[in-house]
């Protein structure tokens, strides 16, 4: 918890002294959890050169999964939620014809929650913090001198969570996304 506070402050900084504040959202599928992939970015161009705009961001993500299993026949619904939180290094070609590219890494914490409930069966949940990294590359289209629309690749690691005593493989997925970014 410690880890998150201090990123969101780090967030909070960069927000008040930034001449150009980025902020963004997507929406993605994760291909492997066949999910939804949400996330949101505060972020702050820092150094812009002939050719691409360099930034620091801090991304927030979210995904869930629900499942029923019956395994002695009385059903058990299991809830699991992931909760990424990184610092990424984004790298954003500086659009001459609207058309561009961004590439960049991330790492931070994950948060993962799972929550098992059945008929008769009280309710059981545990959640875990562990390492989680990220790189991502996409194509951009300048919408207007502030907004940009994005669609791209993310790929996700995140390490062992330990889960009602149990470590568990979070392991890695690929996530397809498009979105939105709006500069300050």
């Amino acid at each position: 918890m410690k880890k998150f506070v201090s990123l969101a402050l780090l967030a909070a900084s960069l927000a008040v002294s930034a001449k150009a504040l980025i902020v963004g959202a997507d929406v993605g599928y994760l291909l492997d959890d066949k999910e939804e992939f949400i996330s949101a970015r505060l972020g702050h161009a820092f150094k812009a050169d002939a050719s691409l705009s360099h930034q620091v961001e801090l991304e927030l993500g979210y995904s869930s999964h629900s499942e029923t299993i019956a395994p002695l026949g009385a059903p058990i619904s299991a809830t699991s939620k992931i909760t990424p939180l990184t610092l990424n290094y984004r790298a954003e070609s500086i659009a001459t014809n609207k058309l561009g590219y961004y590439f960049g890494l991330g790492a931070g914490v994950a948060r993962t929650s799972i929550k098992f409930a059945g008929s008769g069966v009280p309710s059981v949940s545990d959640h875990s913090t562990s390492l989680a990294l990220q790189g991502f590359v996409g194509l951009s289209y300048q919408v207007s001198t502030a907004a940009k629309l994005h669609l791209g690749a993310k790929y996700i690691w995140i390490d062992e969570a330990k889960l009602l005593g149990i470590k568990a493989d979070v392991g890695d997925d690929v996530a397809l996304s498009g979105g939105v970014s709006v500069k300050f």
